[in-house]
Parts: structure tokens; sequence; C-alpha cells
């Protein structure tokens, strides 16, 4: 278990460039389920994290029933979560989900063994390399220690286009 700085991410004022509007309702759901069970991995999703999966779940305008059927699915699942990652696999937006995975992992402010498992079997279905994961990583510990992840894009746009980690595909 590694303890971590709470996350500080809103997402409501990424609402209008959230790479995942491209997509139909169900990939959308899709998306946050996948997301949701990160929050869930370790047996119980904190407040910060329910925040976070709220938020989210306003981005794509999901209803209420649409919100309790996607919570009591996560309460519900025991299957393998992999099929769903196949809509994302081929597209940028897996650099969208791990980069959101990693700020779930962080939002509790503790990162479990568990949660570390997950995130590994979604990067190697998504091929997501070592290198861009480690980017990704040390993006998010900047932001945390920083206390924003406002001007990460500005500092590590280099980085980014070295890792091949299209910029307009993480929601700063």
């Amino acid at each position: 278990m590694k303890e971590n700085k709470k996350s500080s991410v809103d997402l409501r004022k990424y609402s209008d460039k959230h790479p995942i509007f491209a997509y139909p309702k169900e990939v959308q759901r899709n998306y946050i389920f996948i997301i949701s069970l990160m929050a869930a991995v370790d047996g119980v999703i904190s407040l910060e994290e329910q925040d976070y999966i709220g938020k989210l779940c306003d981005l794509c305008k999901l209803s209420i029933s649409e919100k309790e059927a996607l919570m009591e699915k996560i309460r519900c699942h025991s299957g393998d979560f992999i099929e769903m990652l196949q809509p994302f696999c081929s597209s940028d937006i897996r650099f969208t989900m791990v980069w959101e995975l990693l700020i779930m992992e962080y939002a509790d402010g503790v990162l479990m063994e568990e949660e570390i498992v997950y995130l590994k079997k979604i990067t190697d279905t998504l091929q997501i390399s070592q290198k861009q994961y480690d980017l990704l990583i040390k993006l998010i510990e900047t932001g945390l220690k920083e206390g924003s992840y406002a001007n990460l894009e500005r500092k590590f746009r280099k980085e980014l286009k070295e890792a091949s980690i299209p910029i307009e595909y993480l929601v700063f």
C-alpha cells in the first residue's frame, strides 16, 4: 500500500473538451464503468472516488437511473472487464482512460496492490508501453506535488510527444 496526496482534479471545467464525447453513449457508460471498477477494486469506494465517478457521470449526462444502474453493476460485478476495453484499444482515448484511472488511484490518497494489478491488466490490454505509463505517473505525481494539473501540458509537451501520447487526450 502506498499513500498519496489527494487528487485536486475538477472534471467539470473540462466538460467541453473531454475526448469521451466523440463516442456513443454505450461506450461512454463502459468507460465510466471501467473507471468505477478501479474505485471498487480494493473493496471500498471512498467518498473522493464516489465524487469523481459522479462528476464523470454528470459530464456524460447520465440520468439518475443510469447512475444507479452503473453503481449496481459495479456492486454485482464478478466477471472480466477486458472485453469492455476493445472499443478503446485502437484509439488514443486509451490514454485518457489510463490518465483517469491513475487519477482514480490517487483520489482516495491510498494506492492498494489490487489497484496496481488491475491497472496493469488494463495497460497491457490497451498496449500502453511502460515508458508511456511511467510518464503518465510522473505527470500525476508532479500535478499532486504542485497542487494543480493546469501547467503540465506546457511543462511536459516535449516528453509527451516523444512518448507518442497525444496531449489532446489528457484531461488537464
